[in-house]
């Protein structure tokens, strides 16, 4: 991405040798993950999740409770 940024896109492609749409496609997907990662850090997280990992006691006896 930094030769990207000092280099036309052509130049970079052929000194990489690989085809310049394939590069292009390559960095406007990287554009898009990283406004997918800034949206993300952005947002701020509402409520408590419920996940395995805050009731893992809870689990393990439900578990071992129909075992037996």
């Amino acid at each position: 991405m930094s030769l990207v940024k000092e280099i036309p896109v052509l130049v970079v492609s052929r000194q990489l040798e690989i085809s310049d749409k394939r590069l292009w496609r390559f960095i406007n997907y990287l554009k898009v993950m990283l406004a997918v990662v800034f949206k993300k850090a952005l947002l701020k997280p509402i409520g408590k999740a419920h996940t395995t990992l805050e009731r893992p006691a809870e689990r393990s006896q439900s578990l071992v409770e129909r075992a037996t």
